[in-house]
């Protein structure tokens, strides 16, 4: 059988000695990977660790599919594994977001898991059916089941598998989501978020101010740093950086610049002048960040990663849950674990509070004002209209224009409710 397996080796920076990547730590280069064609030794520079690591795996499948067109016989063996797919998938996002890499890394082994097979060209309609059925068996909603198979399809294109099983009008009934609701704070409530921003301490109220101000999502607060602002123009500019040696993606990598309104910017004036020993949420000081300041970090310095545990602390404190909501911790087939339950009348876990709420709102809230969509869409990141579109669909339904139509309507229906009656009555006494 050819040789089907590939290496990654790394080389430092101005000179051609080859390195293994156990040698590599605290040495400037590149990774690449090496592979043999016949007896011909070949090699690619590719840049970091894990995607020189996907380039192996993806390597060593192409390998394997030109040895199985020559040879038809090919082994089990030689097939392509769900597992190293999986891992090849996973591979390749973790250079990009090792966030997202995670929740697909735990999504596919889910799905591996309920199909029991062990090559991806085992894998067969009835498995994309069955899955969707146990999570329909499990509560999930029709949007979950829909966005499920439709990263399910994502994988299968990579690898041509599950997705050239389904029609296209299939795949698109499959993976189908309806709109819901565009829910946002004041909504129903005009002074939801007085009372929440009084039950803030200061540095609380600068932080979830910052949230509603700048329509950031959770990542790009907890990584946003003070030279990001422009304090003089009050803008905040968000944009892919490196912070500790890694690289700090945002969606879409689509850049933007948002401004912020005066008091925000006059309140992280002397947030960012305060000394290094200023008031943290977790107890005792915590120092700033060197020079690469973030604007808000956890007690250690780095990036804040509780804000919505934060968040439902605040609006428990102050008294906003809803009541209605039970939670509690779940197993891997999102069963309840016992002595776990929760409800949020009596403890800080209520789903009607959650970090993207304040990006709706500040979004809907800048239509109501008059910002052209056209505006708000640079200014909130989407590469489409279509989100908006639901935004202005949902204002414009409760506008005073649309409040004057059904009051028309309702004392056309009236009058003619009248004339409809008299005719009646007319015909009756003839």
């Amino acid at each position: 059988m050819p040789n089907v397996n590939c290496t990654v080796y790394f080389r430092e920076n101005g000179s051609s000695k080859i390195y293994s990547v156990e040698q590599a730590k605290s040495r400037v280069g590149s990774y690449g990977i090496r592979w043999y064609e016949g007896k011909r030794q070949r090699q690619e520079i590719i840049g970091t660790y894990p995607a020189a690591s996907a380039a192996k795996l993806r390597k060593e499948l192409e390998l394997k599919k030109a040895c199985r067109k020559a040879n038809s016989t090919a082994a089990p063996e030689e097939l392509v594994k769900v597992d190293v797919a999986i891992e090849t998938f996973v591979r390749e996002r973790e250079d990009l977001n090792s966030a997202s890499a995670r929740r697909w890394k735990i999504e596919l082994d889910l799905f591996k898991q309920h199909s029991g097979k062990e090559y991806l060209s085992q894998l067969t309609r009835e498995d994309v059916f069955a899955y969707r059925k146990w999570y329909k068996d499990h509560g999930r909603s029709e949007n979950t089941v829909a966005l499920r198979t439709s990263s399910l399809f994502t994988f299968g294109i990579r690898f041509n598998v599950l997705f050239n099983l389904f029609s296209k009008n299939e795949r698109k009934r499959l993976t189908l989501r309806t709109d819901g609701p565009v829910d946002y704070y004041t909504e129903n409530d005009l002074y939801e978020l007085k009372k929440f921003f009084a039950a803030c301490n200061d540095e609380e109220r600068l932080r979830f101010m910052f949230f509603l101000h700048t329509g950031a999502r959770e990542r790009e607060v907890s990584y946003a740093g003070f030279r990001d602002l422009d304090l003089t123009n009050r803008t905040f500019r968000i944009d892919e950086k490196t912070y500790d040696g890694k690289a700090v993606r945002i969606k879409n990598r689509k850049g933007r610049t948002v401004p912020i309104p005066q008091i925000v910017a006059d309140a992280l004036t002397k947030w960012r002048d305060m000394p290094d020993t200023r008031f943290s949420l977790l107890d005792g000081p915590r120092p700033k960040n060197g020079n690469h300041q973030l604007i808000f970090t956890n007690g250690n310095g780095g990036p804040e990663g509780h804000f919505l545990y934060q968040l439902k602390q605040i609006a428990f404190r102050a008294g906003l849950n809803c009541g209605n909501c039970a939670t509690g911790s779940y197993d891997e087939f999102f069963n309840i674990i016992p002595g776990t339950e929760r409800s949020c009348k009596d403890a800080p876990c209520c789903e009607q509070w959650t970090l993207h709420k304040f990006r709706r709102t500040w979004a809907t809230l800048h239509l109501w004002n008059g910002v052209p969509i056209t505006t708000l869409q640079a200014w909130i990141g989407h590469g489409d209209l279509t989100t908006l579109n639901r935004y202005v669909a949902h204002i414009n339904a409760k506008s005073e224009m649309a409040k004057q139509m059904t009051d028309n309507l309702a004392k056309m229906t009236l009058v003619q409710g009248g004339i409809f009656a008299e005719a009646v009555a007319a015909t009756v006494e003839v």
